[in-house]
């Protein structure tokens, strides 16, 4: 069974967001998820919790964007 592209891109970035959520919360933080952009938030500490070079996070945010588009 093949998985299709758009459910790798899907599963992917839901392991993405685990990552950085699991990170944020290793420091203590947590995000509003009532409010709007805190995937956004997680993504962009990723510097900070998880030392992740800036052209990593530039990637994964706008991939962020890519699946905000696409929902």
């Amino acid at each position: 069974m093949e998985i299709s592209p758009e459910n790798r891109f899907d599963a992917a970035n839901k392991a993405i967001m685990q990552l950085a959520n699991a990170a944020l919360q290793a420091y203590g933080y947590r995000t509003l998820t009532g409010k709007p952009g805190y995937h956004m938030t997680m993504i962009q500490v990723l510097g900070q919790t998880i030392d992740l070079d800036r052209e990593s996070v530039i990637v994964l945010d706008a991939l962020r964007k890519q699946r905000n588009v696409a929902d």
